[in-house]
């Protein structure tokens, strides 16, 4: 549906159409992933991309972490108690 085309259809056609066309993509994308036996960046299904982690990034905290794997990252931070009972360089 190009702009301008959903003014002639009422909303729920619109939803309709475009509902089955992502319906449409996804049973495709999934059939090629799996017919390829690789992910969409390249990796087969049980490749795992190597993770780094550094820890003791954040001050005033008893534990703190950052992991890297690829483009994604995940910081955990844990305190325990009262601030004043943390844990300082």
């Amino acid at each position: 549906i190009g702009e301008g085309d959903e003014k002639s259809l009422s909303t729920g056609t619109v939803r309709k159409i475009k509902s089955a066309v992502a319906a449409a993509e996804s049973r495709i994308f999934r059939e090629i992933v799996f017919e390829n036996k690789n992910r969409v960046d390249g990796r087969a299904f049980d490749e795992v991309r190597p993770i780094s982690v550094s820890m003791g990034i954040l001050p005033d905290t008893h534990g703190s972490a950052l992991f890297s794997r690829g483009d994604t990252q995940v910081m955990a931070a844990v305190t325990v108690g009262h601030p004043l009972l943390s844990r300082s360089a």
